[in-house]
């Protein structure tokens, strides 16, 4: 019996504190030459982003429910856009937010495409997304041009980062 007990309570102990420990967020970029602009599209884990914004105080219970709520976009753009950046050859783009999809598979899709830009040579990045209440939150972008990919890696000691575009 007591076997059976201290089975029980580990197992009741490993169920209760499951938990992920890291967070990932994620940026797919490219140039569209013909409206000469970066269009892109974050993705990110939805019960995360959730959270997050509620710490940001921004009124989200569950993200499928405001997609009609043009103000409360406007404000997870806001909120999204201060944290990931993008300058082109050193100018500093501004980011628009086009929509975004609740996935069944527990992410997140945000579209969004700069103002009009000149084609990358050079693109710097911010980053830093969730990183100041997740410590461990960690963010990758991909660059995609013609048949070439680029990637930047973003930790809590690294918030920013440049690709070269050959």
């Amino acid at each position: 019996m007591k076997l059976f007990l201290a089975f029980s309570l580990i197992m009741l102990t490993s169920f209760t504190s499951i938990a992920h420990e890291y967070f990932f967020g994620f940026a797919e970029l490219s140039y569209n030459s013909t409206d000469q602009v970066i269009e892109g599209t974050l993705m990110l884990s939805t019960h995360d982003l959730e959270e997050w914004f509620q710490i940001k105080k921004l009124p989200v219970k569950e993200l499928e429910d405001h997609v009609s709520d043009e103000k409360l976009i406007q404000q997870m753009a806001s909120t999204l856009f201060s944290e990931f950046k993008i300058k082109n050859n050193g100018t500093s783009l501004k980011l628009q937010l086009i929509g975004y999809e609740v996935l069944p598979n527990g992410m997140t899709n945000f579209y969004f495409h700069s103002n009009k830009t000149e084609k990358p040579q050079k693109l710097d990045f911010t980053f830093d997304l969730m990183m100041n209440e997740l410590p461990k939150q960690q963010n990758k972008i991909t660059y995609l041009d013609k048949q070439k990919s680029y990637t930047a890696v973003f930790v809590s000691t690294k918030k920013q980062s440049s690709i070269i575009i050959e």
